[in-house]
Parts: C-alpha cells; sequence; structure tokens
C-alpha cells in the first residue's frame, strides 16, 4: 500500500490509481525513484499492544514511511474492553433450567414459598423474564447463599441455555 505525503490529510491507498498521470505518464508506470521524489511512501501497519490503539495516519520521518501513531489505551478503555457481559435479562425458563443443573431449584422454590413478601412470590410465578438489575432477585439472592458475583455467572450461564 501506499501514501503520498504531500497529501493533507494522508490517504493509504492499495495501489496508485492508474489514471493518475504526471508529465502525462501513469503514475502506475513511472520509476519508483520518480514516485518517491513525488511523495510517495510505503504503508505499514504497526505493531501495537494489548494496552495500544492506533490513531491518526502519519509520516514516521526517521524510518521514511506511512503508518499510524501508536497511543496508549486510558485505564477506563481498558477495564472497559475486560468487563464481563451479563445478561440484562433471561427468561423464566433458562432460570429455572440453571437452578435445576447447580441443584438448588427446589431450595430456592421452598425459600419463595416461605417468604414473607408476596411480591416474591408474584416474580417466581409470574414474571416472564428475570432481570439482573431487578431488587427482588438482588434482594432474593444471599438469602440462598449467593453474592453479586455468584449472581452474574448464574445470568451469564443461563443465557447460553436455549
Amino acid at each position: 500500500m501506499k501514501t503520498n505525503i504531500k497529501e493533507s490529510p494522508l490517504k493509504v491507498y492499495r495501489q496508485i490509481p492508474s489514471d493518475w498521470k504526471i508529465n502525462q505518464v501513469r503514475y502506475n508506470e513511472l520509476d519508483s525513484t520518480i514516485l518517491y521524489k513525488d511523495g510517495w511512501r510505503d504503508y505499514q501497519n504497526p505493531v501495537i499492544e494489548s494496552t495500544q490503539k492506533v490513531g491518526e495516519l502519519i509520516y514516521d520521518e526517521v524510518n521514511d514511511i506511512v503508518t499510524k501513531e501508536v497511543i496508549e489505551k486510558t485505564q477506563e478503555e481498558i477495564d472497559n474492553e475486560n468487563k464481563v457481559y451479563v445478561p440484562f435479562s433471561i427468561t423464566k425458563l433458562q432460570a429455572m433450567l440453571m437452578l435445576g443443573r447447580m441443584g438448588i431449584k427446589d431450595a430456592v422454590l421452598n425459600v419463595v414459598e416461605n417468604s414473607d413478601n408476596p411480591e416474591v412470590k408474584d416474580y417466581f410465578e409470574y414474571a416472564a423474564t428475570w432481570e439482573r438489575a431487578s431488587p427482588i432477585i438482588n434482594q432474593f439472592a444471599p438469602a440462598i447463599g449467593m453474592s453479586q458475583t455468584d449472581l452474574d455467572s448464574f445470568f451469564i450461564e443461563a443465557e447460553k441455555i436455549n
């Protein structure tokens, strides 16, 4: 790939367009020294680490190539990339099947049945989906020994059930 360092902003071309001419001669037919004098340079993709990202096209005068600047990612960008996706909701069927796979379905249903909170009973009986942010789910989880991390894992694994 080629770039002309005289252009602003810099652009990368897979190949020099065949209809471009200099002194009535097509660019793609010119000697490489003439192309060099006219500003054409090779483009090279930079090598980046996981803590870096690429920025704008730049001309690297030291290496006489065009590349993209390498920028360090912010801690926030790194943290966002490493975040585990927790589903917003799962179906009641996925939840029940997951409780069964964990071997705690009967214990959970027993806690629900013996709950003093009628909303807990209604949620477990009538809700078509379980929402991760639901206050009922978040208040109920500790009653069955689940931490917030356990609850995240529960939703992640339950969503995989088809």
